[in-house]
C-alpha cells in the first residue's frame, strides 16, 4: 500500500468509473520482500512496482506507462484523465514528467543510489548501504524537493493568470479543452498529473513536517510553525482529499507510515540530523529561521541581515 507510484494506479482504478475498475483488471498487493523474487522479475525486471500483464502475457511496467496504457485502453469506462488538446495534453506531460524525474525515480538500479523522495525514508540504519545515504546526500534531494514544490506552485500561480486572461479576453471558444473546467485540480480538471503527484504529497505531507521541521505544506488554515509556503498546492490538496476514493487511498498510506514510524525506521533519520554540527546543512524549509549574528558594530540603519532575504526559492 506505500508505494506512491503504485498508488497513482490505484487512483486511476477507483477514479475512472464509480465503483472502481476491478470487473477489468485484477489487483494485488506486494509486500517488498515479493518484489526480489524471480517471478515477479519476470513482470518486471527493475523489481518494482507498479507491473502490468497484459491478456497475452506481455508486461508493462513504469507508472507513467501503465496509466497512459489504461487511459488509452479504457478511456470510454469514464470521465476522460486527459486532456483534449495537444497544449493540455503538453502541460499533463509536463507535470508528470518533473515529478518522475526529480522527485519520485532515481533513474537507476545500482546500488547507493535512490530518488530525492528516499531522502525523507531511507537511512543507512534501516535500509544498508545499497538504499541508504550520508547527510550531505538527504540534504541535497531535501533541497531538490523544496525546489520543484517551489516550480509546482508557480505553475499553478501562472496557470491562474492565464485561465484569468483567456476569460477577460473572451478568449475561452479559442483555447480550452472541451473537457476542460475552472475546477481545483491541477490543470482545472481531473487528469493523471493529479494522480501522479498525490500520493507523493502524502509522503511529504506525512514526514517533512514531522521529521524535518517543515510547516505543514497542505493545510490551508495551518499557521505553526509557520503558513504554508505553498496556498495553491495546500487548496488542490484539500479539494483532491474531499473525494472519498482519493481519501482512502492516502489513508492506506498514511497508516503504513504510521507503522514504519512506530517500528523505528525514522529514528537513524532523527539521530543523524540531532547529532550533525554541519551549520552548511539546510533541511528545514519553509519556516522562518533564527540567525545569530555577530557585529563588531551595530548594523546600518535599514540593512537586511539574512542572504537569503526575498529569496522564497531557498526557503
Amino acid at each position: 500500500c506505500h508505494s506512491n507510484n503504485a498508488a497513482r494506479v490505484r487512483l486511476w482504478m477507483a477514479l475512472k468509473r464509480p465503483g472502481g475498475m476491478g470487473h477489468a483488471i485484477e489487483s494485488r498487493m506486494l509486500t517488498y520482500p515479493d518484489l526480489k523474487k524471480a517471478d515477479f522479475a519476470a513482470v518486471n525486471p527493475l523489481k518494482k512496482v507498479p507491473a502490468l500483464i497484459l491478456p497475452d502475457g506481455a508486461p508493462v511496467f513504469e507508472s507513467n506507462v501503465i496509466l497512459s496504457f489504461l487511459e488509452d485502453k479504457y478511456g470510454d469506462a469514464g470521465p476522460r484523465l486527459t486532456p483534449r488538446t495537444p497544449e493540455g495534453r503538453a502541460a499533463m506531460e509536463l507535470l508528470c514528467r518533473v515529478h518522475d524525474l526529480y522527485i519520485a525515480s532515481p533513474n537507476t538500479t545500482a546500488p547507493g543510489f535512490s530518488h530525492s523522495q528516499g531522502a525523507m525514508y531511507l537511512s543507512y540504519g534501516w535500509h544498508g548501504p545499497e538504499r541508504g545515504m550520508d547527510l550531505p546526500t538527504r540534504a541535497a534531494k531535501i533541497a531538490e524537493i523544496w525546489r520543484q514544490l517551489c516550480w509546482l506552485e508557480a505553475e499553478l500561480e501562472a496557470s491562474d493568470r492565464r485561465r484569468a486572461m483567456v476569460s477577460r479576453l473572451h478568449l475561452d471558444k479559442f483555447t480550452r479543452d472541451p473537457d476542460a473546467a475552472d475546477g481545483p485540480h491541477l490543470l482545472g480538471q481531473l487528469t493523471l498529473a493529479d494522480l501522479t503527484w498525490f500520493p507523493t504529497c502524502v509522503f511529504m505531507e506525512f514526514m517533512l513536517p514531522r521529521f524535518f521541521g517543515w510547516p505543514q505544506l497542505f493545510d490551508p488554515a495551518a499557521a505553526d510553525p509557520a503558513p504554508t509556503p505553498f496556498p495553491r498546492l495546500a487548496a488542490w490538496y484539500s479539494a483532491m482529499r474531499a473525494e472519498p476514493a482519493v481519501e482512502a487511498v492516502r489513508a492506506e498510506i498514511w497508516a503504513y507510515w504510521e507503522e514504519m514510524e512506530a517500528a523505528g525506521q525514522f529514528k537513524p533519520i532523527v539521530d543523524e540530523i540531532a547529532a550533525s554540527a554541519d551549520p552548511t546543512l539546510k533541511l528545514t524549509y519553509g519556516v522562518p529561521q533564527a540567525v545569530q549574528l555577530n557585529y563588531q558594530q551595530p548594523p546600518p540603519a535599514g540593512k537586511g541581515t539574512g542572504r537569503d532575504i526575498n529569496q522564497p526559492h531557498l526557503g
